[in-house]
Parts: C-alpha cells; sequence; structure tokens
C-alpha cells in the first residue's frame, strides 16, 4: 500500500504519521462510553434484539436506540452472549431459549 517492502525502513513521512499515531494511542485512556440507559423525554425509542443457535452454542445480543430533537441519539448495548448447550436440545429450542435470555 505504501510502497514499502517489510523489511525496508520506513520513509521520513512515514515514520512521522506512524509516529503521530503512537503518540495518539496514549487519548484512548481518555475514551468514554455513556452508560447512560437514556436520557429523559427522547422522541423515538427503539428496541432491537437478534438472536441465533447452531449445533453448539447460542448468542443473544440487544440494542437500544432512543433520538432526541435537540442531541444526538443515545445507544445502549447489552452484551452479547455465547455460550454451550446440552446435547439433548434441539436447535429450535436452543434458538427460542435465545430470546428468553
Amino acid at each position: 500500500m505504501a510502497g514499502v517492502e517489510w523489511d525496508e525502513l520506513l520513509p521520513d513521512e512515514l515514520c512521522a504519521k506512524w509516529k503521530a499515531w503512537i503518540d495518539e494511542l496514549k487519548n484512548l485512556s481518555f475514551f468514554q462510553v455513556p452508560r447512560c440507559l437514556r436520557l429523559p423525554n427522547p422522541n423515538n425509542t427503539k428496541l432491537h434484539v437478534f438472536s441465533d443457535a447452531c449445533k453448539g452454542a447460542y448468542s443473544t445480543v440487544a440494542y437500544l436506540l432512543c433520538k432526541y430533537e435537540d442531541r444526538d441519539p443515545t445507544y445502549r448495548f447489552q452484551e452479547s452472549r455465547l455460550a454451550n448447550y446440552g446435547s439433548n436440545d434441539t436447535t429450535p429450542r436452543v434458538d427460542g431459549c435465545c430470546t428468553l435470555r
């Protein structure tokens, strides 16, 4: 992409960009994601839930989207879950259990 082989020294311009990027990584410690479930008086609220199961595991994830007239939308992500289930359970049964978790 940059025309530089893996064992070659970076040109000065690329080296400066690389060092600047490394310096910016320090700012990641200040990165925060608000944990607010929802702010007061949203104009629109939507709950999206996705689940799936296969022969060896199942997973479920949920997102809450709140839209406001005077601010950016807020998103709330519910932790996804991946777990094994018993060998006697059928995929449709486990698919149904995903939505109940």
